[in-house]
């Protein structure tokens, strides 16, 4: 599907990836579309996944940028895999490895869009810092630890704004 899919939501998955490759290729103007649409922080992404696509030489190229965000969606998944992992509960382990296999369908065709992913990997990665500090049964036990996954919370629920 990375090969094929160019984007699921029309015009503003386009305005997205057209200003993601204004933006790697040095433009600092932004279309009209981003005065009232708060797609920025996706319009940034892809520009990063552009510089480094162009970078090895791939040129703006979709695949990665479908890559990209694939590579994204299974870091959330395993992000709260890893959450259930810390609380040994091996039941919820199973139903929601099944329930994330069960919705593939789902997130790759109508989620694949150029905000949700992003959302909902900086969510799933904001959560699993939350747990990790709430964690008893491996506490963090360094203040410094804390605060940065404090910080760390706070920065990654907080981005899902933007995004």
């Amino acid at each position: 599907m990375a090969f094929n899919f160019k984007g699921s939501q029309g015009i503003d998955d386009f305005d997205v990836r057209q200003q993601a490759a204004f933006l790697a290729a040095g433009s600092h103007q932004w279309s009209t579309y981003f005065y009232f649409g708060p797609n920025s922080g996706a319009a940034i992404f892809f520009a990063l996944v552009y510089q480094f696509s162009r970078i090895i030489g791939l040129g703006y190229n979709t695949v990665i940028t479908n890559l990209a965000v694939m590579i994204l969606l299974d870091l959330a998944v395993w992000s709260g895999w890893l959450i259930l992992k810390r609380h040994e509960k091996a039941n919820a382990q199973e139903s929601y490895l099944l329930l994330c296999t069960i919705f593939i369908p789902l997130y790759l065709t109508s989620l694949f869009t150029y905000t949700d992913p992003l959302a909902l990997s900086f969510l799933m990665f904001g959560f699993s810092c939350l747990d990790a500090i709430w964690n008893k049964k491996q506490p963090v036990t360094k203040a410094w630890q804390k605060y940065l996954l404090l910080i760390g919370t706070g920065v990654l629920i907080n981005k899902i704004k933007t995004v």
